[in-house]
């Protein structure tokens, strides 16, 4: 199965793939201190799985 042939894998893998990746940038743009790119991968992340994105924790707040 190749990952990267739009035929070979179906969405929900794909998906998964997607998340894992954003988890694995958000590491590291934490280690960077870029707050608000971990904010927006952390919200992007909710919309795939499906979660409210309306109530980010203050600390987290990605309007700053």
């Amino acid at each position: 199965m190749d990952i990267y042939d739009p035929q070979g894998i179906d969405s929900n893998v794909r998906r998964a793939l997607a998340v894992v990746l954003m988890r694995e940038a958000m590491a590291a743009l934490e280690q960077a201190g870029e707050q608000m790119a971990t904010c927006h991968l952390q919200a992007a992340i909710d919309s795939l799985m499906r979660r409210r994105t309306d109530r980010i924790p203050p600390e987290k707040n990605c309007r700053d």
